[in-house]
């Protein structure tokens, strides 16, 4: 029997991408909150790759979204604040079913939806406290990283907090492996560092921005 091709065809928040080669009674599809699963498609029981949350979960969110609320601060730009706890690096800190959170990533839980298996929840506004949903996008890691370089947000050098070399001891490693005075390896005994992190630091691979 023919089977019907349901390519592009929508049945609650999914959307048929594909037959799944390796199980053809299903479909692979994607969800509106940017999940792609692979689906029993079209018999009418599947509208979600398991997002639509049930009423246990629709209580729980809606008690959330309160609190994000009522602990944010809403200012001219947009942004709701966070006004509770933040972590070291400046993000709202919460907790998720007990497990902490940055408020952020709960504020996109709560308002949009589940946060799929390899991305991240990433600020449009630059506002690390910012919990406003309409503020936040889903990125990859590697995306969110590129656009923080692009931006000038990267920390650098001595603006890490955990940073153990100042730019200084960057600029004479440099000058003392350029200048014939020591080699790598001695670099490396010489500031107790691993000769790999010597080199990239000479290749130019690490500690960039320093000339």
């Amino acid at each position: 029997m023919q089977r019907i091709d349901r390519t592009g065809q929508r049945i609650g928040k999914l959307v048929a991408l594909h037959i799944d080669l390796h199980t053809p009674r299903n479909w692979v599809c994607r969800c509106d909150c940017g999940t792609i699963k692979s689906l029993c498609f079209g018999n009418g029981s599947a509208k979600s790759c398991g997002c639509l949350h049930s009423p246990v979960d629709e209580i729980y969110h809606k008690e959330l979204r309160e609190r994000i609320i009522r602990n944010s601060e809403k200012k001219e730009s947009g942004c709701w604040e966070w006004i509770k706890g933040k972590d070291r690096a400046g993000y709202g800190q919460c907790t998720y079913r007990q497990d902490p959170v940055r408020a952020h990533a709960v504020s996109w839980r709560c308002f949009r939806g589940a946060v799929p298996k390899g991305l991240c929840v990433c600020h449009l506004c630059d506002n690390r406290c910012c919990v406003n949903p309409d503020h936040l996008f889903l990125g990859t890691p590697k995306e969110n990283t590129q656009d923080m370089i692009k931006k000038n947000r990267k920390p650098k050098g001595i603006q890490i907090h955990n940073a153990k070399r100042s730019e200084d001891d960057i600029r004479e490693i440099k000058r003392l492996y350029e200048s014939g005075e020591k080699t790598q390896r001695e670099i490396a005994k010489l500031y107790g560092m691993g000769f790999s992190k010597v080199n990239a630091i000479i290749r130019g691979r690490a500690w960039t921005h320093v000339q």
